[in-house]
C-alpha cells in the first residue's frame, strides 16, 4: 500500500466515526426528549469515547498531512481534501473527492444536531429552573412589615407538595 491508501483508508474510517457519531448524538436528542437521565449519561460516555476515537486519528491525520505536503512541496496549512484531488492521480483523486463531498455535509449535520441538542438542553434547564421557582413562591411565606417595625409572617400561601412522604 502507498502512502495515499494509507491517507484514504485513515479518512474513511474517520468518516466512519462521524457517522456513528450523528447517530449517538440523534440517540442523545431522543433520551433529551424522553428526559431519560440513565440513558443521557450513557450515551454521555459512548460520545466521549467516540471523541476520543477522533482526536486520535485527526491526530495521525495531521502527521500525514505534513508528510504529504513536504513531498508535494507545498505548506500543510494549505493543503486540504479538494487540493489533495487536484493533485494526486486520477484513481486516488476520485476517492478524494468521494470523500470531500461526503464528509462536508456529515460534518454540517452534525454541527446541527449537536446545536439542536444544546437548545433542547438548554429548554430543558430553564424549564426546571422556572419550575423552582414557582414551587419557591408557592411556598415562601408573606412578610408584612406593621407599623411597629416588625415583620408579621402569615401562613402559606399553598402546597403543592404532600407534606409527608
Amino acid at each position: 500500500m502507498n502512502a495515499c491508501d494509507d491517507f484514504l483508508n485513515l479518512l474513511d474510517g474517520e468518516v466512519a466515526l462521524y457517522r456513528e457519531l450523528l447517530s449517538v448524538l440523534e440517540d442523545e436528542k431522543n433520551a433529551i426528549i424522553g428526559s431519560n437521565l440513565g440513558e443521557l449519561g450513557k450515551i454521555g460516555n459512548e460520545k466521549e469515547k467516540l471523541l476520543l476515537k477522533i482526536r486520535t486519528i485527526d491526530e495521525q491525520r495531521q502527521i500525514m498531512i505534513k508528510d504529504f505536503a513536504q513531498s508535494l512541496k507545498c505548506s500543510h496549512h494549505d493543503l486540504t481534501i479538494t487540493k489533495l484531488a487536484e493533485l494526486v492521480e486520477t484513481p486516488y483523486a476520485l476517492r478524494f473527492k468521494r470523500l470531500c463531498s461526503d464528509l462536508l455535509p456529515l460534518a454540517k449535520t452534525i454541527r446541527d444536531v449537536n446545536d439542536g441538542n444544546k437548545a433542547l438542553l438548554r429548554h430543558s434547564v430553564a424549564l426546571v429552573r422556572s419550575s423552582f421557582a414557582f414551587l419557591n413562591s408557592l411556598i415562601a411565606a408573606n412578610a408584612v412589615y406593621h407599623r411597629s417595625g416588625k415583620m408579621q409572617q402569615y401562613h402559606q400561601s399553598g402546597k403543592v407538595l404532600r407534606g409527608s412522604i
